[in-house]
């Protein structure tokens, strides 16, 4: 049987305007505290995945990490500054501290982006797709923030 794996870290996707989009930073802070975390666009997730579809043989028995960007969360707040003149939306600690033991996947993701993270070498999928997006690009060209 043959196969291709895309196993993508952290989703820009995450962050939205709204609540839930406000406990994704939140609960990174909480746990992760000056700890980088590699993050990915969803679209070029889709670029990687049509790949493995249109040229199967160079993807078959292939499995690939995928990640276009590793922040701190003070990068990431940085960033999001300069591209949108607002501040990164948070919530209350103690709501993030409720959704974290309310969701026993969500809180193990955060645990184990704390003790062993991912190891995705970005310039090496830079070579594949130059066009890989870091937070400030999918910010401007996917999200859902108006940026200046």
């Amino acid at each position: 049987m043959a196969y291709t794996i895309l196993r993508p870290v952290a989703f820009f996707e995450n962050l939205l305007p709204g609540f839930v989009g406000k406990v994704f930073p939140t609960v990174w802070g909480m746990r992760l505290k000056t700890r980088p975390l590699q993050l990915i666009a969803a679209s070029d997730i889709g670029f990687f995945g049509a790949e493995a579809f249109l040229k199967p043989e160079e993807w078959r028995n292939r499995s690939i990490s995928l990640a276009g960007d590793e922040l701190t969360l003070a990068q990431f707040r940085t960033i999001f500054k300069e591209k949108t003149g607002q501040d990164l939306p948070t919530t209350f600690r103690f709501l993030g501290a409720l959704i974290l033991w309310l969701s026993k996947d969500f809180s193990l993701m955060f645990n184990w982006f704390q003790t062993d993270g991912y190891g995705v070498d970005i310039a090496e999928l830079r070579k594949i797709r130059p066009e890989l997006k870091d937070f400030g690009t999918w910010l401007e060209k996917d999200s859902q923030f108006n940026t200046q």
